[in-house]
């Protein structure tokens, strides 16, 4: 959570398997975290949800019943996506096309506390737009590569360094 980077996947209904898969999906894409903390919510307690975390060597821990304030930032960054998407919404567009844009925004605005986004935080240097001008990086120059790693290594350590939420 150190990052506060934001994930959100759209699902057709909120039940264990779709939540499973989706989990299993994330944890494809960006690695399986120590620790799951969810709610008490029937998918997250579901005999599956338990399988998929013990396969996974992921712990569950749970809050307390109606205690949303243990989840806080996760509810703020639920009120924020709301208030991104609102808008869009009411204008009929289909909330899962906007979804990743609004994602992508979240994780690209800057932290008051850290002074960086959570994009630079996990990936070492601010996010390239979509439509912002290519970085000169040849990456098929092996030394441009190790040099590029090891510099990205670098910024990480030191954005995690920097991090008022060090884990």
């Amino acid at each position: 959570m150190f990052s506060k980077l934001v994930f959100a996947v759209p699902l057709h209904n909120c039940d264990a398997l779709s939540v499973c898969h989706a989990l299993f999906q994330l944890f494809s894409s960006y690695g399986v975290c120590h620790t799951l903390l969810s709610d008490q919510g029937s998918e997250f307690i579901s005999k599956g949800t338990k399988e998929l975390c013990k396969m996974l060597e992921v712990s569950q821990e749970f809050t307390p019943s109606f205690a949303h304030h243990c989840l806080g930032t996760c509810e703020r960054s639920h009120r924020t996506l709301e208030e991104r998407m609102t808008p869009y919404i009411r204008k009929g567009r289909p909330w899962n096309d906007i979804l990743p844009a609004v994602i992508f925004s979240m994780n690209s605005c800057t932290n008051a506390a850290s002074q960086y986004s959570p994009f630079e935080v996990v990936y070492g240097n601010r996010p390239q737009f979509p439509l912002s001008t290519p970085h000169d990086l040849d990456l098929r120059d092996k030394k441009d590569i190790h040099v590029y790693l090891k510099q990205l290594q670098q910024k990480i350590e030191h954005n995690k360094k920097r991090s008022p939420n060090k884990r």
